[in-house]
């Protein structure tokens, strides 16, 4: 095998793996929004949804 296909072969496993943490990370971080109580997720939203979202929406 070429250096070039090798090469290559390593950037998609890299790629696959990153793609991988991120989705572990973002699982992790609805995890620990669902943890939060609603009231308190209430008080920290505000009026404006695009500053926080609330939780219903990745719920």
């Amino acid at each position: 095998m070429s250096h070039t296909i090798i090469w290559n072969i390593i950037q998609a496993l890299s790629a696959f793996k990153s793609r991988r943490r991120r989705y572990a990370n973002y699982e992790e971080a609805l995890r620990q929004i669902k943890r939060f109580p609603p009231h308190l997720l209430a008080d920290v939203r505000g009026d404006d949804p695009f500053l926080c979202p609330s939780t219903a929406e990745f719920l």
